[in-house]
Order: structure tokens, then sequence, then C-alpha cells
């Protein structure tokens, strides 16, 4: 089995506009049966009005789920999703706790190459403006609700929390976080801020694509 995790900025690398073909195929190269994506549109002005998560699901062969963190524009949405190659149980969306922009975990049962277990795809609140991280309170209420799921876990998406923070939480939980190198900025990586965590998976190491359609690399 084969998973992803992919911060997509709506498909617009630094300081280019949003390019969706591009974007899809990105996401088709990882060739992985669980993809979690975060900064994804859907019929929002600046990516064109596409449905982003639906056409990198068509262009991966896997079925699409989209979790709305908060509206953006008329009649767009902008959050979380997960690309499921295979069977989805069910889905359900954790409104994380925080007084900055909307964040959103998008909590799934999945079945994958004869597998079943829980995924996540989430993207914490970033530091702004001197202001105390709001992420790690945001993991810590994400963990709690995982609990509620069966395991095995996996969990994915854009903490916006380096090693030192993030690896005690998710090791107080009893997840093990994927080995993998930076992932920001895509151009030229220096920090690792997107995790792959599991729980009951076995082990598992992770590489990180010179891929240039986000500002993040998978």
């Amino acid at each position: 089995m084969r998973v992803a995790t992919y911060n997509l900025r709506h498909g617009a690398p630094a300081r280019r506009p949003a390019a969706n073909r591009a974007m899809a195929r990105s996401v088709a190269s990882l060739g992985a049966d669980v993809v979690a994506l975060q900064e994804v549109d859907r019929r929002v002005v600046r990516s064109w009005f596409a449905d982003q998560a639906g056409l990198a699901a068509r262009r991966s062969g896997t079925v699409a789920h989209f979790a709305a963190a908060r509206p953006f524009g008329p009649g767009g949405r902008y959050g979380n999703a997960l690309l499921v190659r295979g069977r989805t149980l069910r889905t359900s969306t954790l409104r994380l706790p925080g007084s900055g922009e909307p964040r959103v975990a998008l909590f799934a049962r999945v079945v994958v190459a004869d597998a079943e277990l829980t995924v996540v795809s989430t993207h914490l609140q970033n530091r702004t403006g001197g202001r105390p991280s709001e992420a790690p309170a945001q993991l810590a209420a994400l963990l709690d609700e995982l609990t509620d799921w069966p395991r095995p876990w996996c969990v994915m998406g854009d903490l916006n929390l380096r090693a030192d923070t993030v690896l005690p939480i998710l090791e107080e939980a009893g997840l093990t976080a994927v080995r993998s190198g930076p992932t920001f900025p895509a151009t030229a990586p220096r920090v690792r801020i997107d995790w792959i965590a599991t729980q009951g998976l076995g082990d598992g190491e992770a590489v990180v694509p010179d891929l240039r359609t986000s500002d993040h690399r998978p």
C-alpha cells in the first residue's frame, strides 16, 4: 500500500497562477492508494472554478472525498480532501479549535488492497502575527477524536509543526512518524512541516518527489 500527502496550494506554485491539469498530473504521478490533499479549491475563481479534488481523482483513478474548511468567494469552498483507490466505509469532518482561519480534519474508514484502516487528512494553523501556535492544540483534538475510530490509523497532512514539537505529541498518542526529508519550500526544501504518521501498519519510509505544482512538495 502506498499513501501520500500533498498541500496543493490550490494548484499554484509560489507567485504563479493555478494550473489544474499540472496539479492533477502531479497527484496521479504519486501512484498512491490514498492521497491526503490540503489547500484544495472547489468552484473558486482563482482556480478557474474547478473541483480540484475531483480532477485529481479522475486523473489518478481514485474516488474523492472533500471537506470544506470555509467558504471562499461566491459559491466556492476551500479545504481538505482524501482520494481513495478502494472502498470507503464512512467519512466524518472534525472542526478543529482555534481563533484563526477555520481548520478541519477529514476522517475516513477505507478498505484498500484488502486492508481496512482509518485515514485522516488535515491542515493545521500556521503561526501568524506573533500569536502562539494553535497547531499543537488542534493536533491534540484530532488525536482525541481518532481514539473513537478503529485501528490501524494513518494521519497525514500539513501540520505546520516541526519535529521537536510534533514527534512527542504523536508518540504520546501511539503513532510513529514515517521517515522523510524536508518538504517546504518546493523550490529548495529546508523544513519538514508535512507529515505521515501511522499506528498498526508497520514500518514505512517516505520519499519527497521533486514536484513544483505547489509551494510544498508531496
